[in-house]
């Protein structure tokens, strides 16, 4: 925590930024050693306000209480300084797999879709996978999103971030994390589903944890992926 109570996040080496700024615009930054520091203020006076940032990238106010908290978002690196609204870091060398059973990542985060680098990286995935057939790509019923027929949810590592993308069933093996259905959950308040270029993501008005969960036919098992954890 600085001296006025704001909180910087320093990237990983390799990693980069991807995000919406406050006028709604995506933008990215694959500059290595960039950071971000979240400031809050109470609008109310007599109260207080602490930030917070998550592995996948969501960030906030805490009340310590306060009735309205209200929270500014800089990213800063050596060739940028932009005030964002949503984003996280990425890290574009990290070539696309598909996960094990036993691998744990954070869950992909929604304006991550909007980074053109991001969507290369997926285009260049299911190009390769689906090979000379068409790309397919999920049906989405409420708030689940189905693989179709002759094909499975893979969660795969999109530039760090465990991304469900559907996948023939030709490419999936044993041990591999795959599943049939796509869903969010929250342990307080809540989360929803959401879809760009063919991959999902979570996000809402949760307080609590919210999860990615892929499931197999009849909910025989589950895979979770945390978003975030407020």
């Amino acid at each position: 925590m600085n001296a006025d109570n704001s909180l910087t996040v320093a990237s990983p080496d390799g990693w980069g930024y991807a995000g919406i700024d406050t006028n709604s615009q995506p933008m990215e930054s694959l500059v290595s050693g960039g950071t971000i520091t979240i400031a809050c203020s109470c609008l109310y006076s007599g109260g207080s306000c602490s930030p917070y940032y998550t592995s996948s990238g969501k960030t906030g106010c805490k009340s310590n209480p306060c009735g309205s908290c209200y929270s500014k978002v800089n990213y800063t690196s050596s060739v940028a300084s932009i005030e964002i609204s949503e984003g996280g870091f990425i890290n574009p060398t990290i070539p696309p797999k598909i996960l094990t059973i036993n691998d744990d990542l954070p869950a992909s985060f929604a304006a991550m879709y909007f980074s053109p680098t991001v969507q290369k990286v997926i285009a260049t995935f299911l190009t390769s996978i689906f090979g000379q057939s068409p790309i397919q790509y999920a049906t989405v019923d409420g708030d689940v999103a189905y693989a179709p027929d002759g094909c499975s949810f893979a969660v795969v590592n999109i530039c760090g971030r465990a991304t469900p993308l559907v996948v023939p069933n030709t490419a999936v093996q044993a041990g591999l994390a795959v599943g049939t259905k796509a869903s969010c959950k929250c342990t307080s308040g809540t989360c929803s589903l959401s879809s760009k270029g063919g991959g999902f993501s979570c996000g809402g008005n949760c307080t609590g944890t919210c999860t990615l969960t892929v499931k197999g036919v009849s909910n025989a098992f589950s895979l979770e992926y945390e978003s975030f954890k407020v």
